[in-house]
């Protein structure tokens, strides 16, 4: 009964900063900022994702985000908090808001307040046809009233009972690209770490063709990582003839360049490049920190002039950095379970070789989750197994039951249980 109460109390508090969203203030400190990252999908795929970053100096309630796309040829399907900020948070919600270009999500914190930081917030997953012509579809905040006159905008709250208010916003973009000719791929693992713990971010590529040089700038975003050094024993790295590695602390950003020679270039393969190391600060709280390419630095490959001397952008995939401080506290009881069943895009898409698949249950039974090529065949059994009543995750590592490598190419992944069914497409590059 305490819980139906307390669901009860968030469902209103929720439809009370709604309603008040129109006496939103100004942030009077420094501004939190909703921020929505550029991501690029490729017609092939039928689907993209669109990271949601915040940036909060002071403890947060609540935040509403209410968005409008400018092109209608994409569909809104989703959002994921797995992974985020608001993994834990007690009531979380996004929707359709009656257009076919507007709609609006939010996280609501039931127990303890978001601490200060900075880090991903969501993850919003959107379809379309594999038809559709290539386009760059811009997101950028909105107000929408309903008939009912509730206001749904964004805003972010100190207390579900005070008047939010308006954050800093900057928009973003999901450009929609022909698959490239070169699927040369930088990607980043994800890793989990703790306050005063070191640990290496491994980064990974895969090439094609012979590669004499190449410059990566990234940036690491976030006062609570102190770069160590970035090392290049035991990896594919280790052949460059020239490495050179540009910290720039302040900016929380690095720049490395790897050089090789014409007669002994990186040859076609996949694996480590190279490893960063941080350690992360004492006064770190639980967050999600991205490792990604620095905005309006130049990342290119360029190819030996036997292999054509093309300079290139590549594919890249960012890595998280999910910090967690050590409890002995166990899961939350009163965590609310899903409603329905449902079967996310998989993140990131494309990827190279990993990629992890999220899926709600609203109650406990066998599931099985499976891979299958285009022909239909199956090529993998990742889960067949009795789970719990929740959300869960799973991780797929490109390779077929064999334990072989897959090939590129699109694959299916279907989720079953006794009374549900669904499938969703991938592309792995390699």
């Amino acid at each position: 009964m305490a819980k139906q109460v307390r669901i009860l109390l968030l469902i209103g508090a929720l439809m009370l900063l709604a309603a008040v969203s129109s006496r939103a203030q100004t942030d009077p400190g420094i501004p939190d900022t909703l921020r929505i990252d550029d991501a690029v999908a490729f017609t092939n795929t039928g689907s993209g994702v669109l990271p949601v970053y915040l940036f909060n100096d002071e403890e947060l309630a609540y935040f509403e985000l209410t968005l409008e796309m400018s092109s209608s040829a994409i569909d809104f399907d989703s959002v994921s908090f797995v992974g985020t900020r608001f993994e834990d948070a007690g009531f979380r919600v996004y929707r359709d808001l009656d257009s076919s270009t507007t709609f609006t999500l939010g996280a609501q914190q039931t127990t303890d307040l978001l601490p200060a930081g900075s880090g991903l917030a969501a993850r919003i997953y959107f379809s379309f046809e594999t038809s559709i012509t290539p386009m760059t579809v811009t997101f950028d905040t909105t107000t929408f009233l309903t008939p009912s006159n509730i206001e749904y905008s964004t805003t972010v709250s100190e207390d579900p009972f005070d008047p939010p208010f308006v954050p800093q916003f900057v928009p973003g973009s999901l450009t929609i690209e022909e698959p490239p000719p070169i699927l040369d791929s930088v990607w980043i693992a994800d890793v989990q770490s703790e306050p005063t713990q070191s640990f290496a971010a491994d980064v990974h590529l895969f090439n094609e063709t012979d590669i004499l040089n190449m410059q990566l700038s990234l940036d690491y975003g976030s006062p609570y990582l102190s770069y160590d050094s970035v090392s290049f024993t035991g990896v594919r790295g280790a052949s460059a003839n020239s490495k050179q590695v540009f910290p720039f602390t302040s900016m929380q950003r690095l720049q490395i360049q790897l050089d090789w020679t014409e007669g002994s270039p990186l040859t076609p393969g996949d694996g480590v490049l190279m490893r960063l190391h941080f350690t992360v600060d004492s006064t770190a709280v639980d967050t999600s920190i991205t490792i990604d390419t620095a905005i309006g630095q130049n990342n290119f490959i360029t190819q030996t002039a036997a292999a054509g001397g093309e300079q290139f952008t590549p594919i890249f995939n960012s890595g998280i950095v999910s910090i967690q401080i050590s409890t002995d506290v166990g899961d939350d009881p009163d965590q609310p379970l899903p409603d329905n069943y449902y079967l996310s895009q998989n993140y990131p898409n494309p990827f190279n070789p990993t990629t992890y698949i999220e899926f709600s249950i609203p109650q406990a039974g066998h599931v099985r989750l499976d891979v299958f090529n285009v022909l239909g065949r199956r090529v993998r059994t990742l889960l067949d197994d009795e789970l719990s009543a929740g959300m869960h995750r799973v991780m797929f590592d490109g390779r077929s039951e064999t334990g072989g490598q897959l090939s590129t190419g699109v694959y299916l992944y279907r989720l079953s249980t006794e009374s549900y069914t669904e499938s969703k497409k991938m592309l792995m590059m390699k």
